[in-house]
């Protein structure tokens, strides 16, 4: 769904993914729309003690309940035009284990790809996890990396293609 925000003289636009958790609760996922949604979501990485520096370069993603309380989200950077680091993702414990944090990284990598990312770089961070979710150690690219396209056409640094 594509849902437009902002005041009239600062409409901004943005894609709303729609999913359903292994319990059957609906959520929606997309950018923030509100200032406070950013503020709520560094609240969840302080909470589920996450480190998570704050920095002006953070992009943001969040995960709304039913009732439009941030119950997790993402937190990355746009390194060059084909190349996005993952900073952090998190969701709220209460609602762990549901699939909503795969949702997220799965929803995340089509986003990227559909810009035109083409490597997702991220730290050490809940390896296993992303690991399990197309995510390996690659030592020419220093962490976690996820290809959105075939690895020969990927290089270190983000010149790839």
């Amino acid at each position: 769904e594509v849902v437009t925000f902002g005041d009239l003289e600062h409409k901004q636009v943005t894609v709303v993914t729609h999913f359903v958790d292994a319990r059957g609760d609906s959520y929606d996922l997309r950018e923030p729309v509100e200032p406070e949604e950013i503020g709520q979501l560094y609240r969840l990485f302080f909470q589920e003690r996450f480190p998570k520096t704050v920095s002006e370069l953070d992009r943001y993603l969040v995960v709304t309940d039913a009732a439009g309380r941030v119950v997790g989200g993402l937190c990355y950077k746009l390194e060059s035009a084909e190349l996005a680091h993952l900073d952090g993702a998190v969701v709220n414990s209460a609602v762990g284990g549901r699939g909503i944090a795969t949702a997220l990284l799965e929803d995340f990598a089509t986003r990227m790809a559909s810009r035109g990312i083409k490597v997702l770089r991220t730290g050490f961070f809940m390896r296993r996890f992303c690991e399990r979710r197309g995510y390996r150690l690659d030592h020419r690219w220093g962490g976690l990396v996820r290809f959105l396209i075939p690895e020969d056409a990927g290089s270190p640094g983000g010149s790839a293609g």
